[in-house]
């Protein structure tokens, strides 16, 4: 892989993943300043935790692609099997910068090995 799309793919994903925890970030605030209903009970706020957890895990990926890779998309993962939405566009638009940071990560890892290979 060039250097160049290595470069593309690495600042694609940090940047989308900035993106959506600016996103979550705003939601929170805006339901902390002015609650839209009553605070939910029970699954709703084990969901806000996953998804803040998967935020978490997007910023950590900043410097461990692959372990912050994993916890983001197991947190969406286990989101998506306990609240059921009518629309999962949400969800693949957080998941995307987890499946980023898995490809930059894999690109630079078979970069690695065909370098030490030669």
């Amino acid at each position: 892989m060039s250097e160049i799309l290595a470069f593309v793919l690495r600042w694609l994903a940090r940047l989308s993943a900035l993106l959506v925890a600016w996103a979550f970030l705003l939601l929170i605030a805006g339901e902390t300043y002015h609650p839209h209903a009553w605070p939910p009970a029970g699954f709703p706020s084990l969901g806000v935790s996953l998804v803040a957890v998967a935020v978490v895990g997007m910023v950590l990926a900043w410097f461990w692609e692959l372990p912050g890779a994993s916890v983001s998309l197991a947190c969406l993962a286990a989101f998506v099997g306990m609240v059921h939405m009518h629309n999962y566009g949400p969800i693949a638009v957080a998941a995307a910068p987890g499946i980023l940071f898995v490809m930059d990560w894999l690109f630079r890892r078979l970069a690695r090995l065909q370098a030490t290979s030669k």
